[in-house]
């Protein structure tokens, strides 16, 4: 399936065991997955297992804790797909015992 007319989504941790079974099923709802993970081999093997599902996707290698990085994949994101219509925090957990709304960026 191609991603023309498909709404884009992005999925945080898309590479993982929850963002790569949430890709899939994204992408067997017609949106275009767009997956965000530092694990590279990880991310490489979901997008290749979409593809096998006959599903197109995109996959950026970002720490997710660099604000930097972040903003340059979403820039990338923005520029070839002008919008995201959904997003799927699914980025790993925290060592850290606070509230999430207590936490700093990186953290």
């Amino acid at each position: 399936m191609q991603k023309q007319g498909k709404k884009i989504a992005v999925i945080s941790g898309g590479a993982g065991g929850l963002g790569s079974s949430a890709a899939l099923k994204l992408a067997e709802l017609e949106y275009y997955p767009i997956l965000l993970d530092r694990d590279d081999g990880a991310g490489e093997k979901t997008s290749a297992a979409l593809l096998a599902a006959g599903f197109e996707s995109e996959f950026y290698c970002v720490e997710l804790a660099s604000e930097q990085q972040v903003a340059e994949a979403f820039a990338k994101i923005l520029t070839g797909h002008e919008r995201v219509d959904a997003l799927v925090n699914l980025a790993g957990g925290t060592f850290h015992k606070k509230r999430i709304q207590d936490l700093a960026l990186g953290e």
